[in-house]
């Protein structure tokens, strides 16, 4: 007897023919999918612990967040309306006055708003890494983690070393049954030197781990790099031998064809986070060109400081709707595309595309049921259309990860919501008022 089936639902899978399956039924079994078919075949052939009704769901694999900073939900609402230098170095002051419990409660709250939204995996690229883990573990979550790598500026009294993050990558790198990748994690071109990226590059190549980094993300650092190395952060990249297919490179909103070019060559997968590039007033990454040129291009939230949440979902429709408006052409960039983007795009980026990123036999059981029963989300058709126009991380109703149920109805299994979110609160008061800021809370009279 299998652990789990899921009956009756529309399934997407993500795979290469691009296919949904009406009325399909998944079984999974330790931890993986060990059939996917049409209902009335899989219902002769299996049976099950636990059965699943998805008659009224969208079956889709979970959801893969390529680039967030995950207790950065410490910091909603804090970094609004500025951008650039000015809100790293606004970033940089709280974070000194961050400790491992801040990052922890945070990493929990954002692990919670995740999986409510329908996120199974992430890539995180921040401090305390090990408070993270400890997060991760009690969300049952699947993450790819990178401690933070800065030599210039960034916040102080952090380990913020290649050593420290070296160490680090080394003691977790396949931790929790595997649900844990570690990687390599650079600040950016502007945050570390010459020397040190190319020390951080053989580091990469003596142990197999991967690299997470910051590039050409705004105005403020192209003109840094030009004034420093007369030249482009994407270029100068190129030129020490960086770019290269183990890189995960975040935002690249600035880069013209031969940039574009320099990065296919490298085989570089790029990840995107539209909602903060707009909220910053950046731009627009030219992701629509980069899929043309067959850049393996994913998506992310980027942090809750930036971006404010981390609902992919969300993420997903702006992803779609700004390549038409920067090429002004409505078929710039389809649904499939970005269903693409964060799932199995997002796999490959953080090189776990043999285990997750799609559902198809022998690969871990990473689903999400999205509710197809709501006014937005009728009539039913176009399937690919109605997740990423239409429905939203509130559709979200049943999560497995690593083939367990960790939400069903809702209701997150493995973690406490009304304690994370009454501590974390807390906690977000206690920083910004260690960090000498002020919240609305201090401006209004308290109740007695």
């Amino acid at each position: 007897m299998s652990d789990i089936i899921i009956r009756r639902g529309i399934i997407v899978p993500i795979t290469e023919d691009r296919k949904v399956l009406e009325k399909g039924s998944i079984v999974v079994e330790e931890g993986k999918i060990i059939a996917v078919g049409p209902d009335e075949t899989i219902s002769k052939e299996y049976s099950a612990d636990v059965e699943i009704d998805a008659s009224k769901h969208i079956v889709i694999p979970g959801l893969i967040n390529t680039h967030t900073h995950l207790a950065m939900t410490l910091f909603r609402g804090v970094m609004d309306n500025i951008s650039g230098i000015e809100w790293l170095e606004r970033a940089w002051s709280i974070e000194s006055n961050l400790t491992r419990d801040d990052v922890y409660w945070g990493s929990l709250l954002g692990c919670l708003e995740m999986i409510k939204s329908g996120t199974t995996c992430f890539a995180d690229h921040y401090f305390f890494m090990e408070a993270v883990i400890d997060a991760i573990q009690g969300s049952s979550m699947r993450a790819a983690l990178a401690q933070a790598i800065i030599e210039e500026g960034g916040p102080e009294g952090l380990d913020t070393t290649l050593e420290g993050s070296l160490k680090f990558a080394k003691r977790y790198n396949g931790a929790l049954n595997g649900r844990i990748t570690c990687m390599l994690g650079p600040h950016s071109v502007y945050a570390c030197s010459q020397e040190l990226l190319n020390e951080v590059k053989g580091s990469a190549e003596e142990t197999g781990l991967r690299i997470h980094i910051y590039l050409s993300e705004s105005r403020s650092e192209l003109e840094i790099i030009k004034q420093r190395y007369g030249t482009t952060p994407i270029r100068l990249l190129n030129k020490i031998g960086f770019l290269s297919p183990y890189l995960l490179a975040a935002h690249v909103v600035f880069a013209d064809e031969e940039e574009i070019d320099l990065l296919k060559r490298g085989s570089v997968k790029v990840n995107h986070n539209p909602i903060c590039k707009m909220k910053g007033g950046h731009g627009i990454s030219p992701v629509a060109k980069m899929i043309r040129k067959g850049i393996n291009v994913s998506i992310g939230t980027d942090g809750a400081g930036s971006n404010n949440n981390l609902d992919l979902l969300e993420e997903m429709k702006f992803a779609t709707l700004l390549q038409p408006l920067a090429e002004q052409d409505p078929r710039a960039i389809s649904a499939w595309d970005v269903l693409e983007m964060a799932t199995v795009r997002g796999a490959i980026a953080l090189g776990i595309e043999k285990e997750v990123g799609s559902i198809e036999v022998g690969k871990k059981a990473d689903i999400v049921l999205v509710r197809r029963d709501k006014p937005h989300m009728i009539p039913l058709h176009n399937v690919p259309s109605l997740i990423v126009y239409s429905a939203n991380g509130n559709d979200v109703d049943t999560v497995i990860i690593d083939g367990k149920i960790v939400m069903k109805d809702r209701n997150v299994l493995t973690l406490d919501e009304e304690e994370i979110i009454n501590r974390t609160q807390c906690i977000f008061e206690n920083l910004l008022e260690r960090s000498g800021f002020k919240t609305f809370l201090d401006r209004i009279p308290r109740r007695i």
